[in-house]
């Protein structure tokens, strides 16, 4: 193997004689690593810095241990990608970054060349997600900004929003809950930006179950929910305190019974109302993003 020893002596003299500190050593050893001698097999390098060309035009150029990539090291494919960062026995293994010729860049923590541990992936488009991986895929806790504002806090399973999370709206509104394959699902708190709050059960991104829906003019509805709607038995108490109770169907009110400090008074509805509609649609979502790109 060929270094230049004279260099390298001169080099730990001044070095030593300016003072050594950790900082210079590690200069020092790296100055010292040998250039595998390339007039030998490279699975035979052993402890150098050699670069090598696979048949399929990849290429690596980087640390070798007993022939193997091991160490630092910077892994180019022909199209373009490139991996610069850690490796053991010829496998991304530790910390790395992985820039795609698309824009795409990871950057994060390695093993068998998967995703695995904390990491930061962005997207050419501007999205970006950083927190924890496993085989590849989002698991654990993360946060994902989305370009245009959006913002997703909370747990992964499988690549997909699971468990409990917070995803806020660029317009204000915001959603606390449980979350199943990247739908609100379960327990959980919506507000929207006007002041207007649904706090209740979810399935399939709707209100379905129990709930209760204040506006901000003060007016609340506590009863039973379907497909989004008030469907079922609810309860209407407007803002000056009157009670209603009755049957729902599509947020329209079918029967009511008035209840007030003197009387109850049962009236069943011929035409029905539906004065008492919640404002907006529950915030678009941006959940179909092709990013799952790994070789």
């Amino acid at each position: 193997m060929r270094v230049n020893f004279l260099i390298k002596f001169f080099l730990l003299i001044s070095f030593l004689f300016l003072g050594g500190c950790s900082k210079i050593i590690e200069l020092i050893e790296k100055e010292l690593v040998l250039e595998c001698d390339r007039s030998i097999n490279p699975i035979d390098w052993n402890n150098c810095i050699g670069k090598q060309k696979l048949q399929s035009g990849t290429e690596y150029e980087g640390s070798f241990i007993k022939g193997k990539w091991d160490g630092r090291g910077t892994l180019t494919w022909e199209n373009g990608d490139v991996y610069e960062g850690e490796f053991v026995e010829n496998k991304r293994n530790g910390r790395g970054t992985l820039r795609w010729a698309s824009g795409d860049v990871y950057e994060g923590e390695w093993k068998e060349n998967k995703f695995e541990g904390q990491g930061k992936y962005t997207w050419a488009s501007g999205n970006v997600y950083e927190g924890e991986w496993t085989n590849n895929d989002r698991n654990g806790e993360g946060t994902f900004t989305w370009k245009n504002g959006n913002l997703y806090e909370g747990e992964w399973v499988d690549d997909k929003r699971n468990g409990f999370g917070t995803l806020t709206w660029k317009n204000g509104d915001v959603y606390e809950g449980e979350w199943k394959e990247n739908k609100l699902e379960g327990q959980g708190k919506y507000t929207w930006a006007s002041g207007n709050v649904y706090e209740g059960e979810w399935a399939n991104n709707d209100r379905n179950g129990k709930g209760t829906l204040r506006w901000a003019s003060g007016n609340v509805y506590e009863g039973e929910w379907v497909d989004d709607k008030r469907n079922g038995e609810g309860t209407f108490t407007s803002f000056n305190g009157e009670k209603s109770f009755g049957i729902w169907k599509d947020n329209v009110q079918l029967n009511k019974i008035i209840k007030t400090d003197r009387f109850i008074e049962n009236e069943n509805i011929k035409e029905g109302t539906n004065n008492y509609n919640p404002t907006g649609n529950i915030g678009d979502f941006d959940f179909d993003i092709d990013w799952n790109r790994f070789q």
